[in-house]
């Protein structure tokens, strides 16, 4: 008996098979969590993109918001996003007011543009009627921010919270993009 127990302990037939057994779910998990993590970003890139060109067509047409809702929808339509839902568009009405714009209606459209006196920082200023301290001028900003739940493809269940917010996975993960630019 003693001598079978030492013959088993020496033999190293289908050792190779059994590291490979280990091995190769880890590699798997790895492999499928490093394709989720791009598809991720590659949306995050994608709402950016979105809001970039909403804010691009509020540079010609500001006072059309429901355009510029039209131009993100469009550049999302276009890049096709995937595994995303809550999708939203906003527009900014000052440095920190929006409102969501995602159904728009020409009769609710808020304005999509906000006006700041260069001597007051952040502070936003009437754009029709507030005026600036000399030598201190307007600056006009469009601002659109893009924003969807992003829930991965792969939910693996033996790991029940994924992400720092400690979300579980099958909820997803909020994603935004936002563009902000200065015309005069």
């Amino acid at each position: 008996m003693r001598e079978f127990i030492i013959g088993l302990a020496l033999c190293e037939r289908g050792r190779v098979a059994v590291e490979f057994a280990i091995i190769v779910p880890v590699l798997v998990v790895l492999t499928l969590g490093a394709v989720d993590y791009g598809a991720a970003a590659n949306v995050a890139t994608k709402l950016d993109s979105a809001a970039r060109a909403g804010a691009q067509y509020g540079l010609n047409h500001p006072a059309d918001t429901c355009g510029i809702a039209a131009a993100v929808l469009n550049a999302t339509n276009a890049s096709g996003l995937a595994n995303v839902s809550n999708f939203a568009i906003k527009v900014f009405q000052g440095p920190s007011t929006s409102t969501d714009v995602t159904a728009c209606s020409s009769a609710t459209a808020p304005v999509a543009y906000y006006c700041t006196c260069t001597d007051s920082g952040a502070t936003a200023t009437n754009c029709s009627t507030g005026t600036c301290t000399s030598p201190a001028y307007k600056t006009y900003y469009v601002g659109v921010s893009v924003s969807a739940t992003y829930k991965p493809t792969i939910a693996i269940a033996t790991l029940p919270v994924t992400h720092a917010t400690g979300l579980p996975a099958s909820s997803g993960f909020s994603m935004s993009g936002s563009a902000v630019i200065a015309f005069q």
